[in-house]
């Protein structure tokens, strides 16, 4: 019953992003708990129950996804310069580089309007400790959480509405935030002590594994430089440093073993109760106390759930499956915590152990009797299970496929689970008492660590284990869960099951070939202030641009532009045509070229002159490229779709004006993409002879006013046109003036900066539009 009721409030969880806040009434869900009721003795009771449960997780998805009741008042503050806000830190978290990430509650601001919710400011440079629990005031200018708008990009307006934060926020230096003295509470003391023991890291532990030895044992995963946590996840091994089950069962026996010893002290006592009957629940408040100290990561809070339920059933005499204690604890975090379910750490955490319940049972009785050989197989059963159950979900979040990790963890888990990790944890249990005891713990810690990343360093070393970058479609991503599945139940004794398998298999692989292609359509992609535009024609897909952004270290192309194109069912592209090489169009061009299949590679300008080291990539990965030459160039499918390519006068010196324009048609209609040309190319395309009719025109240059609009409405005719744009961007782009013309001469404008990516499909020789809404076109 209780794998029925999840089971169902799990479907309720995964539907709610799919519909609208107001789809499911407050009051339904308790009218069908009235009906279960009187019905609960009858069959139809348990369907009632069961819907009821989904019904709960629409509910409590969309609950939680609005933290706050007063919209309005936090609206007027995005629109007003900077303010002063005072409020108490609740996580103050150290980033890569010199960077910190400040979250605030009960806030209070100088336009006298309480913030019912938390901000979190971004500092850039960090100057003395903000500690949590301290109370602090800064000034700032707020903007609401929003998302690109975008397939397949990361969730950011959910992953901050489940931490209650309603507004972010930029501060260029801790020095700008004024502190204030204040009654010192648990958080403080714990942030106190991580911040103690984060300094005591740094002076003990080796420079290279010293950020290793802080996400091992503080959880402070994002001080980790970029390069290291990319070779840690290329390795395999980022769930070593992730506080799990492995640290709670390690702090939990190292806390036995000094009670027992302390315990045994009192004669009284053991004839009280032995002490595993006593000393188990002693441990748990420490055990929490490490939760908050450690940051309150959902794998340890599934874990901590875990080890109390069984620990109050240990009490009770009691005895449960172990598949019922993982969905036990999944539940009562999902009920008090739903969008937690969207957290890859908690889906990673709970394939894991759900793969090696299933698994390793299975696999002891054909384990060699030897203690050494049944000990190294059953550690690479373990790790195994656990890999094999969360592949898709890396696949899905992440796209990396690390094949070093099987061989690593072989070597790797031993080392951290029974030298680094007791150490490191022994010693901040000791550190009160004995600090010089704990330098000497930590320091070895972070000596076994940099064993292990020379280890690490090693084996990827090799090109056979190195790491890959797979990028799959929905319908891959489902064939391949469903393998897995398949996989794990191969013991199952129900036959329904079984068959069912190879038929999900049939039916996921036939999916795709069974949509029908449309001859021509375009996707305008959100990815800020910048360009990329998905074109169709046929069978065959084209990606004009892929945004970007100029001085950040955003990989348009890794989180924006790749995992589009995977979400959107493509497998690799005809061709990438490069209108101008500025940052915004051509910022994501070096990881798509590097990661993602492509047959050809076109551009105006050559490609030795290209920036970021194009021209090196393309020649590396063979990728054919075409110099594209002065006027119109084209080419036509047999389906009589036609594609082609405008070059303008290369000479200009400002590389605006030196765009590609693009023009795709079929049956007498078209499309036309301006780049983002100004006058003197505009001048030049509307002298050339356009090979056909224009339908769809893209407004030039993001909607600039340098950019002649008039002469092109009136010479084209268009019935529809689309602007790409960045929400709020600080060039106030597309120009009033742009829009008022487009309006004044009654045609639709479409625009990315607010109503996000965009999809025109051509179909009954009209062009049906529509925006990315709720993880669908809608």
């Amino acid at each position: 019953m209780l794998a029925a009721l999840f089971f169902s409030y799990l479907c309720g969880l995964l539907l709610a992003p799919f519909l609208a806040s107001d789809a499911v009434p407050t009051a339904l869900p308790f009218f069908m708990a009235l009906c279960w009721f009187p019905l609960r003795r009858h069959r139809i009771g348990l369907a009632t129950l069961l819907l009821f449960m989904t019904l709960c997780g629409v509910l409590l998805y969309h609950l939680h996804l609005t933290p706050v009741d007063n919209q309005e008042a936090i609206s007027a503050l995005f629109k007003s310069e900077k303010i002063h806000l005072h409020g108490r830190v609740v996580a103050a978290v150290p980033r890569e580089g010199e960077g910190l990430r400040i979250d605030l509650d009960q806030i209070s601001t100088s336009a006298a309007v309480a913030i019912p919710g938390r901000v979190r400011l971004y500092v850039r440079k960090k100057g003395a400790a903000i500690l949590a629990g301290e109370e602090v005031q800064v000034l700032t200018r707020l903007r609401p959480p929003r998302n690109f708008g975008i397939p397949g990009e990361f969730d950011m307006e959910r992953y901050l509405a489940r931490r209650k934060i309603v507004a972010v926020g930029h501060i260029d230096s801790s020095q700008n935030i004024a502190r204030f003295v204040t009654t010192p509470s648990l958080t403080y003391r714990l942030s106190r002590f991580r911040q103690r023991m984060a300094e005591t890291i740094d002076t003990v532990a080796p420079v290279n594994t010293a950020p290793l030895v802080k996400a091992l044992l503080l959880g402070q995963k994002e001080s980790l430089p970029q390069a290291l946590r990319q070779k840690i996840a290329a390795a395999g091994l980022s769930h070593l440093f992730a506080i799990s089950g492995l640290h709670f069962a390690t702090l939990s026996l190292l806390l036995y073993m000094l009670l027992r010893s302390l315990y045994t002290l009192s004669e009284r006592a053991l004839l009280f109760a032995p002490p595993r009957r006593i000393l188990p629940p002693l441990t748990l408040p420490f055990l929490v106390l490490y939760l908050l100290f450690t940051g309150t990561a959902l794998s340890a809070q599934r874990a901590l759930l875990m080890l109390t339920i069984a620990l109050i059933l240990f009490f009770h005499r009691r005895r449960t499956r172990p598949f019922s204690l993982l969905t036990a604890a999944a539940f009562l975090l999902l009920l008090l915590d739903p969008l937690a379910l969207y957290e890859p750490s908690l889906q990673l955490s709970l394939a894991g152990v759900a793969g090696i319940l299933a698994f390793n049972p299975c696999c002891r009785p054909y384990l060699p009797r030897q203690s050494l050989l049944r000990g190294a197989s059953l550690l690479f059963c373990t790790t195994f299970a656990a890999t094999l159950p969360t592949l898709p979900l890396i696949l899905h979040h992440f796209h990396l496929f690390a094949p070093a990790g099987l061989l690593l963890n072989l070597v790797a888990v031993p080392l951290v689970a029974m030298l680094a990790l007791p150490l490191g944890l022994a010693g901040i249990l000791i550190a009160p008492f004995w600090p010089a005891m704990t330098e000497v713990a930590i320091g070895g810690c972070g000596h076994i660590l940099s064993t292990v990343l020379s280890l690490t360093e090693t084996t990827l070393s090799l090109p056979i284990l190195a790491e890959r970058y797979l990028f799959l479609t929905l319908s891959d991503q489902l064939f391949l869960a469903v393998l897995v599945v398949s996989f794990l139940f191969a013991t199952s004794k129900n036959v329904k099951m079984l068959m069912a398998i190879p038929i999900s298999l049939a039916v996921l692989y036939l999916i795709p070939s069974m949509v029908p292609q449309q001859p021509l359509s375009l996707t305008a992609l959100s990815v800020g202030q910048g360009d990329a535009t998905l074109l169709q024609l046929g069978s065959d897909h084209f990606l004009i641009d892929s945004g970007g952004f100029r001085n950040s270290r955003f990989d348009s192309g890794e989180r924006l532009i790749v995992p589009a194109l995977a979400r959107l069912g493509v497998r690799k592209l005809e061709g990438v045509i490069l209108s101008h090489d500025h940052p915004d169009h051509a910022g994501g061009l070096p990881f798509l070229l590097k990661h993602f299949p492509i047959n050809h590679f076109y551009a105006a300008t050559p490609a030795r002159k290209l920036t970021n080291h194009l021209g090196e990539i393309l020649q590396e990965q063979n990728i054919p490229f075409s110099e594209l030459s002065a006027g119109w160039s084209s080419t036509t499918d047999s389906s009589g779709a036609t594609l082609a390519f405008f070059v303008p006068d290369q000479g200009h010196p400002n590389k605006n004006e030196r765009s590609v324009a693009v023009y795709a048609g079929v049956d007498s209609h078209g499309l036309l993409l301006t780049g983002d040309l100004g006058a003197p190319g505009i001048e030049q395309l509307l002298a050339s002879k356009i090979p056909g009719p224009v339908d769809l025109l893209k407004i030039p240059h993001h909607g600039s006013r340098f950019s002649p609009l008039i002469p092109l409405l009136e010479r084209l005719k268009p019935q529809q046109t689309f602007v790409s744009a960045g929400y709020d961007n600080p060039y106030s782009l597309p120009h009033p003036t742009r829009v008022k013309a487009i309006k004044k001469a009654g045609l639709p404008l479409w625009r990315t900066d607010l109503q996000g990516s965009l999809e025109f499909t051509f179909k009954d020789r009209n062009w049906l539009t529509r925006q990315w809404n709720k993880s669908l076109f809608r």
